[in-house]
């Protein structure tokens, strides 16, 4: 039931975003890169946090002068170690959509919140290890600003938390994503 959810939210998503952007007054479009530090949870044992990457594109349509939708696709890996007995790497990968409002103080600074659609595309941890009950989608909350230092350049600082149940892995239950990002990013005008 919750996966059909999902995709119901999905698709709603998507025609919404659509709908936004053909009635927007002004787009921006930007490529981007940088890093995600990740941290969750496990019952009973420690999760030690990790770094991974972020690629992808982004793209603002503004309604009024300083209110719009910030929305992409990126891909990030999202990952994480388990302590045990042994030591567990948790890698995660994800192609994210964003839908997220974003209002804009002046052409060199915004701050944006809202929703991230994060669809699994890979789970791994290591040689002898299981990873079960993969959540198919997530779609944790973030908050975050968008700066240019350039007319052409610029960062974004992120961070972006769920409090839903991940996976299990070696049948330990993963929940509870946080993840702290920057991003380097080229906009296109």
């Amino acid at each position: 039931m919750k996966q059909k959810l999902n995709k119901i939210f999905l698709v709603f998503s998507i025609i919404t975003g659509l709908s936004f952007s053909a009635a927007a007054q002004d787009g921006q479009f930007a490529i981007t890169g940088g890093f995600r530090s990740t941290n969750m949870d496990a019952k009973g044992l420690t999760v030690d946090g990790r770094s991974g990457l972020l690629l992808g594109g982004l793209a603002w349509f503004y309604f009024n002068d300083n209110l719009g939708l910030r929305t992409g696709f990126l891909f990030t890996q999202k990952y994480a170690t388990l302590k045990s007995t042994t030591n567990i790497d948790m890698n995660f990968t994800y192609l994210d959509i964003p839908a997220t409002l974003a209002y804009k103080f002046s052409d060199y600074a915004s701050v944006f919140g809202g929703v991230v659609m994060s669809m699994a595309q890979s789970k791994d941890c290591g040689a002898g290890c299981t990873v079960n009950n993969h959540q198919s989608m997530l779609t944790p909350f973030v908050v975050g600003t968008s700066f240019k230092f350039a007319p052409y350049m610029g960062g974004e600082l992120v961070y972006e938390f769920s409090s839903s149940k991940i996976s299990e892995v070696g049948g330990v239950e993963i929940s509870n994503l946080r993840s702290l990002g920057a991003n380097f990013v080229v906009y296109f005008e």
